[in-house]
């Protein structure tokens, strides 16, 4: 539904996403068969990689991490990388 909408609205997407300072914008590189690369400048790993604020957490930290997941409450116990930063951590 919202890529229809999207795609109905194309003048309002760009006016949309430049309206929330939190919105992530990618561009593809040459060697991104790897995935999506970090701060660090490495490929990010799911469920492993985590953005971290650097005036908090020094990047390339290892954590652990002790949470639920939203969906369904069920825990989530393990070690993560600081191996990315974000704009609105």
């Amino acid at each position: 539904r919202i890529r229809d909408w999207a795609e109905a609205n194309p003048q309002r997407v760009s006016e949309l996403l430049a309206s929330n300072p939190s919105f992530v914008f990618f561009s593809l590189r040459p060697d991104s068969d790897e995935g999506p690369r970090g701060s660090l400048n490495v490929p990010l790993t799911d469920g492993y990689s985590v953005a971290i604020d650097r005036k908090v957490i020094p990047l390339g930290s290892l954590m652990w991490l002790s949470t639920t997941r939203p969906d369904d409450g069920s825990a989530v116990v393990r070690p993560v990388a600081a191996q990315d930063t974000g704009g609105a951590i």
